[in-house]
């Protein structure tokens, strides 16, 4: 995986509508390591949340405020992610190969 495939699912962004992949490129290039720029991106999606409200509209509820508080456990997973010092595009990954027999 590349490492904007890596970010696109660390911020729950899989197309690139609101972030092209050309600015996530640019960020990856000046940030410490993916989880600090997931953090980032959740805090970023946590202040356009905000203005959010929770409604209902007779038998219907929308409970809006849970989009912000969700966006800032992750950004909160991602901090602590990032503050154990691991980044994660120079972690092992799992290998795979065949086993052989004598």
């Amino acid at each position: 995986m590349t490492d904007i495939t890596d970010l696109r699912l660390y911020i729950d962004e899989p197309t690139d509508v609101v972030y092209p992949d050309a600015t996530l490129l640019a960020r990856i290039e000046t940030a410490a390591s993916l989880y600090h720029l997931a953090r980032d991106i959740w805090l970023e999606k946590a202040a356009r949340y905000s203005r959010l409200v929770d409604m209902t509209e007779g038998t219907s509820s929308r409970k809006l405020s849970q989009l912000q508080q969700q966006s800032l456990a992750m950004a909160n997973n991602y901090g602590g992610l990032a503050q154990d010092g691991t980044n994660p595009s120079s972690a092992r990954r799992t290998r795979l190969r065949a086993i052989e027999r004598p």
